[in-house]
């Protein structure tokens, strides 16, 4: 059995998926070994490497200090399209969010964004919403449309959250409604095959 270990700590996302994931990508790697020193990159690895088929056992060894064994072939891959970095089908429409509201005029700007994500829950086709900088306050437990934002996610909308724009603002335990997400996944997202809309 082939072991590959890599060594994480310090590298800013999404590199320690991309590392993960180029070791996975070798023939003969069996189990790959991966060190990271935050929540934000033990997360991401490991959800990059479920949706991959593998399974992942994660060892806390100190405050921020983890290690996470892949193990080739133990898991079972998630479906295309659903929760992983596969790209979408050509029917599939992105909303990309990069402010909690839309405009110069901030309070004009909140009642917009609640007005398209009102409208957004009434098309029928698939969608997923993707939010960075101040847009991941609009996943937050104190946002002004998560009751919208909850009802898209419960119709079958993904909703992706920047990690490095969560932790950034501190509001990581404040996250209600989609998952925190990475660059590489948030990219596979925003560059697919669906139609993407900047809001």
């Amino acid at each position: 059995m082939k072991e590959i270990k890599i060594d994480a700590r310090g590298k800013a996302c999404p590199e320690p998926v991309i590392l993960a994931k180029k070791a996975l990508g070798e023939p003969d790697a069996q189990l790959v070994i991966v060190s990271v020193d935050n929540e934000t990159a033990r997360d991401n690895v490991r959800r990059m490497a479920e949706n991959e088929g593998c399974g992942v056992e994660i060892l806390e060894r100190g405050k921020d200090d983890y290690e996470l064994k892949i193990i080739r072939g133990k898991g079972n891959p998630t479906v295309p399209g659903e929760d992983s970095c596969s790209a979408p089908d050509s029917s599939l429409r992105t909303y990309f969010l990069n402010a909690d509201h839309i405009g110069s005029n901030r309070e004009l700007g909140k009642v917009l964004v609640k007005g398209l994500l009102t409208a957004v829950v009434e098309l029928p086709y698939p969608k997923q919403l993707v939010f960075i900088n101040t847009g991941v306050k609009l996943v937050a437990d104190d946002s002004y449309c998560l009751e919208i934002l909850q009802k898209l996610e419960k119709s079958g909308t993904r909703i992706l959250a920047c990690g490095t724009c969560v932790d950034y603002f501190k509001i990581r335990e404040n996250i209600r409604v989609g998952k925190i997400s990475n660059a590489l996944e948030i990219m596979t997202a925003l560059s697919g095959t669906g139609k993407l809309v900047s809001l």
